[in-house]
């Protein structure tokens, strides 16, 4: 009988959580025992770089340690009958010294925005310091040791699937990858990248000059930190694309993976026994709604908690095998849980950028943890065109016309002719974007109904779309509250079916939907609504059901208390106490 994820992560550090398995901390005599007990579902193995080469120059993959033979444990999970997924960093990742970068290539500490050092516990208590990725010799290194896995990979004929694994962390509400740096090896590389970008700048402004003077050729500092921002995402890219080549047909793409206890404030409190398991609740949602898959391997393994069902019911069971097939946020799969998005967010393409003019200062998302907490999903605003969604009736498309272009356009005027419905901050368009949308709306004689509420508001209507452009620069004068009913009685038209939620705090929960089953015909779609008190205090929520929600069933119910009466739901929780809701949606 297969052993729980619990029991497992409690009694071998070979799996530290959310189905990893780390091949190198056991005999590989032991490999085949120890994938049969690992649950149901894909079996993560992160490739651990500096346990196949010692000095980055030679690779051993099972020729002097057998626990280095990759190709035995793909054969090992075929016999078993199980799907192993292997993840390849592309950046420092925390689970492993020096971030996994071969001891004698470990000289250059990479340091944070704050110039600390990353100092990293792991889920045993040692302390993991990340080398910086913008050190050449790291670099040039990586590259061989890629093309060596590559090698290994094909002419072994080794039938397998690698992500690259960009590893990071949560800061602001922001998913900040652990390949930032601010080390000296950092500094110098981009003291070259940025004389370049002088000279570059220099020359340009020589080429346009009439009779006005050249600029300046220092950079200002927000144009300079813009700059440090773009130079990170080039040697991003340059490590990635790195493995890409490498790996050639067994490379599926990059996964970023956020890591629970991965920051600078979680090693102070786990130094001082104060670890905080509702913070790390809450950063499972967080990741969730960046579209970032979760990972608590660096969390103690004598500390089960709540956690270790939020973590399988959001992570190893919705989002991770979503993202393996590629299939997210697609619905006509039966009887498959997906993340319910009601509030599709588009943001700007640089993650970490200051950035103050976004839905953040709009007070959007203020609004959102207050009425319909964790069903968005955050992305950069170039992934709209890339994934080419299917437009979802129930969901509203949010975008910054400043990051409009053509084709993006483009694809923003399909969703709304499908029936989706778009809500446009004007702000900043471009000319060309903006002459465009309004022929759009001119040659098919939409009716433009104007509104004045704290901004200015254009609601048009076509079919069962709505596109709503609004001015957004004007959100950022009003003080908060007025923000919150700004979004309140604007999204209040769309009609949203919601759970009203009273006494949460403390308390954590997630939404999956999926679709009505042919048992189900009734319902419209299903959702199931899962809660978790991840805190020592007990708890106590109420629920408001409204007309078009009926409950189904009551799933999971550990150490919790419920009271059903007419239209509404009273849940009592003790200490890690837990429950799931199923509510069927009626059309």
């Amino acid at each position: 009988m297969n052993q729980s994820p619990t029991t497992l992560r409690n009694i071998d550090p070979a799996f530290p959580g959310e189905n990893w398995f780390f091949y190198w901390k056991t005999s590989a005599s032991l490999w085949r025992q120890k994938l049969s007990e690992c649950p149901a579902g894909p079996i993560i193995i992160p490739i651990n770089w500096a346990f196949h080469t010692d000095t980055g120059e030679n690779f051993d993959f099972g020729t002097n340690k057998p626990e280095a033979n990759l190709a035995q444990l793909v054969s090992l999970g075929e016999m078993l009958g199980r799907e192993l997924i292997f993840f390849l960093p592309i950046t420092p990742v925390p689970f492993l010294p020096n971030g996994g970068v071969p001891h004698l290539l470990a000289r250059v500490p990479s340091l944070n925005a704050d110039g600390m050092a990353y100092s990293i516990l792991d889920s045993e208590g040692g302390i993991n310091r990340l080398i910086s990725f913008f050190d050449s010799r790291v670099y040039q290194a990586y590259r061989k040791y890629v093309s060596a896995l590559g090698r290994y990979l094909s002419e072994g004929g080794v039938a397998c699937n690698v992500w690259g694994l960009e590893a990071g962390h949560l800061k602001n509400r922001r998913f900040i990858s652990y390949i930032e740096d601010r080390s000296s090896a950092f500094t110098q590389a981009f003291s070259r990248y940025l004389a370049v970008a002088r000279e570059e700048k220099k020359a340009q402004a020589q080429e346009q000059q009439v009779e006005t003077p050249a600029p300046e050729e220092n950079f200002t500092p927000r144009e300079e930190k813009k700059l440090k921002l773009k130079f990170t995402h080039i040697i991003s890219d340059l490590y990635r694309e790195s493995a890409h080549e490498a790996l050639a047909g067994h490379y599926e793409g990059h996964m970023r993976v956020g890591f629970l206890g991965g920051t600078q404030e979680d090693f102070f409190r786990r130094h001082v026994g104060a670890d905080d398991w509702y913070v790390h609740s809450r950063s499972i949602m967080e990741f969730t709604c960046r579209d970032v898959l979760t990972s608590s391997v660096l969390i103690p393994k004598n500390q089960t908690t709540v956690l270790e069902r939020q973590l399988s019911e959001v992570v190893t069971t919705t989002l991770l095998p979503l993202k393996l097939s590629g299939a997210t946020y697609d619905l006509e799969e039966e009887a498959v849980w997906q993340p319910l998005s009601l509030f599709e967010i588009f943001e700007r393409n640089i993650p970490g950028e200051e950035n103050n003019h976004c839905w953040k200062n709009f007070g959007l998302f203020d609004y959102l943890d207050k009425d319909h907490r964790w069903n968005y999903r955050v992305q950069g605003a170039d992934e709209f065109v890339m994934n080419e969604q299917r437009v979802q009736p129930k969901s509203l498309y949010f975008f910054h016309g400043e990051n409009l272009d053509q084709a993006k356009l483009t694809h923003l005027l399909k969703v709304f002719m499908s029936g989706g419905n778009i809500i446009l901050n004007r702000s900043r368009i471009g000319l060309s974007e903006q002459k465009r949308l309004e022929a759009f709306f001119l040659e098919n004689n939409l009716e433009i109904e104007k509104v004045s509420f704290y901004t200015t508001i254009h609601n048009i209507k076509l079919g069962d779309g709505r596109f709503l452009v609004f001015e957004g620069e004007r959100l950022e004068e009003l003080d908060p509250d007025k923000r919150i009913v700004f979004w309140h009685d604007l999204l209040a038209t769309f009609n949203l079916p919601r759970v009203e939620i009273k006494g949460e705090e403390g308390l954590e929960y997630s939404w999956r939907q999926r679709s009505a089953l042919a048992t189900e015909l009734h319902y419209e779609e299903v959702r199931r609504f899962s809660i978790y008190n991840p805190t020592s205090y007990k708890k106590r929520m109420v629920l408001e059901i409204p007309r078009n929600l009926a409950l189904i069933k009551l799933l999971d119910e550990t150490h919790v208390q419920t009271t059903t009466r007419p239209g509404s739901m009273m849940l009592e929780f003790l200490p890690q106490g837990s429950i799931t809701l199923d509510f069927g949606l009626f059309p």
